[in-house]
């Protein structure tokens, strides 16, 4: 299923987000919105300390007063500043910890995906929806919460404080707000727009990066880096204009309430100063209100982003809740009646019933029947494209039969559980792909009880021993993104080597030989058929005659069907 980057399943996941992620945080979050709070309300208080400093020190010139204003003024900067320092850091490891396990999960959940979903999403797109849009979540979320949290009772604050000195002055300068409704719902949809085609365009860029470092020795051999260079150019380039539209429509919000605060300031200049000279208020009231009002506008600037924050938080929001949502559909299913094939021989391992596969109208297989019996060598040959690698990854459920039924011991594949199911197969295919770790870590992974001497005999079997001592460390040469450190037929070895220490009733081996010179194949070919006796079978897929000529059975295959 291919992911649509721009549309969501869902209008809001900011819900989905709250109660899977946010809700097992609460208790941070609730007590970095109390200090928010705390600290959001001093700017009232300090608004306030202007009125007593000038009505109570300057005016009258009262020296005694100067002590009191002062601690006054000194503890509620305290306040702000230790208040401060805990919100901030509360909401920063509650959102830290929140996105960890926003991308954890995802991570699992792509993972678990099926085979065939990674045909249709690059690497790159993925990788940015994970990380890229993680942190914009991260950082956005930080943001929303501090102004809703702070800002909003420092606007609260601040207001009071203006209303309690004069009302009339204060609606004075609130007067132009009203109108800064329309321009801000026409920037919450531009601001979602452009931000969603800059996630789309970010998450190019990386699948593109992701392509050209992985496939840098081709670019290099087919002189193709200034052509390679101008795609990552373009894809920067549309990143970079959506990204400039994005931040533009945020800077209009705090622009639109300066162009109000300016109107309201001019206001109140003329009516409050009138009011000050005729002596109807005092200094104090005026730089006090002067101050709430100055003092207003940052919090009310902040919390006019958050619509902007917002959208770019959903457009995020989006990207991972479209992935979140997507299910795999090769999954176990329970065998209610429990009975399975009834037919079978003892011997009788794997069995193929009429399996039909398609892509789309692309017939790859067609009515495949066969039977393998156990610790049997089997092999199928084929050309190219005949439907030989396609049969595999039927065995071992990587992708599911258009039609037919597929059998293992008497039992369909689909009532198998897939982790039991994989436990029992062991397979290499033509990529080898290695894990950017040591020789050592990539032949074991995740092996348990480790014997050393099965890890020795397989060494030798393998042929992995004839190399491994030309490298410094030995088994424990690292051999770097994809196994790069290492040649072609050194990958197959390393991946052969897994496949056999793995001891797994089934042996499925994709070309095993297709990289390594004639001697070593002939060894390699040796080692399968003393493993075949073994309680071991092993299923091979070959273009090969002289390697296939070795096998117990050999089904042969053309243009997806068993001829």
């Amino acid at each position: 299923m291919k992911i649509s980057s721009g549309e969501a399943v869902e209008k809001n996941p900011l819900p989905w987000f709250i109660k899977n992620y946010v809700s097992g945080k609460w208790l941070l979050v609730v007590f970095a919105i109390v200090f928010m709070a705390i600290e959001g309300s001093m700017l009232g208080f300090i608004s306030y300390a202007v009125k007593e400093l000038f009505d109570t020190v300057f005016v009258p010139q009262d020296k005694k007063s100067v002590l009191y204003v002062g601690l006054l003024i000194f503890t509620i900067f305290s306040i702000r500043a230790i208040s401060g320092f805990l919100q901030r850091s509360l909401i920063l490891r509650a959102s830290i910890e929140i996105i960890s396990k926003l991308q954890k999960k995802i991570a699992a959940h792509i993972i678990d995906l099926d085979y065939e979903f990674f045909f249709d999403n690059s690497p790159g797109d993925l990788i940015e929806r994970i990380k890229g849009d993680g942190q914009i979540i991260q950082v956005n979320f930080v943001q929303i919460v501090m102004a809703l949290g702070r800002d909003s009772v420092s606007l609260l604050a601040l207001l009071s404080v203006a209303f309690w000195i004069d009302w009339r002055w204060a609606l004075i300068s609130l007067l132009g707000i009203p109108i800064l409704i329309i321009p801000i719902l026409f920037l919450q949809k531009y601001i979602l727009s452009v931000s969603s085609k800059s996630r789309v365009s970010s998450a190019r860029v990386t699948t593109l990066l992701d392509e050209a470092f992985h496939g840098v020795a081709s670019i290099k051999q087919n002189g193709i880096e200034t052509y390679i260079k101008s795609r990552i150019d373009n894809s920067v380039d549309k990143t970079r204009h959506a990204w400039i539209r994005s931040e533009l429509g945020i800077a209009g919000m705090p622009a639109l309430i300066d162009l109000v605060a300016a109107v309201g300031f001019l206001g109140v200049m003329i009516f409050g100063g009138m009011e000050i000279i005729s002596g109807k208020k005092s200094i104090g009231d005026f730089m006090s209100f002067f101050t709430a009002m100055a003092l207003i506008f940052e919090p009310l600037r902040r919390l006019s982003n958050v619509s902007g924050q917002l959208q770019l938080l959903n457009a995020s929001l989006e990207r991972v809740f479209n992935v979140s949502k997507i299910q795999p559909n090769i999954t176990y299913v329970k065998d209610k009646s429990s009975i399975g094939l009834k037919k079978i021989r003892k011997k009788q391992l794997i069995q193929f019933d009429n399996v039909c596969l398609s892509y789309g109208d692309e017939t790859i297989l067609k009515n495949v029947s066969l039977k393998i019996e156990k610790d049997k060598f089997v092999s199928f040959v084929g050309v190219s494209g005949s439907g030989k690698t396609t049969m595999l990854n039927l065995i071992s459920r990587l992708i599911e039969p258009t039609s037919g039924t597929i059998y293992l011991n008497g039992k369909e594949l689909k009532h198998i559980p897939i982790e039991d199911l994989r436990k029992k197969v062991s397979v290499v295919t033509q990529e080898n792909n290695l894990f950017d770790d040591t020789i050592r870590q990539n032949i074991i992974l995740d092996a348990q009880d480790l014997n050393e001497d099965n890890l020795s005999y397989v060494l030798d079997e393998t042929t992995v021993n004839d190399f491994i001592l030309n490298f410094d460390g030995g088994l424990n040469f690292n051999v770097g993104p994809r196994g790069m450190n290492l040649s072609g037929g050194q990958r197959q070895r390393v991946a052969l080597a897994r496949a056999f220490l793995r001891d797994t009733e089934i042996l499925l081996l994709d070309e095993p030989t297709s990289a390594l010179d004639p001697q070593t194949s002939k060894r390699i070919n040796s080692a399968l058929k003393r493993i075949s006796r073994k309680s071991k079978t092993i299923i091979l897929t070959t273009h090969k005659l002289d390697i296939a000529m070795h096998a117990d059975v050999i089904f042969v295959f053309r243009s997806g069907q068993l001829v």
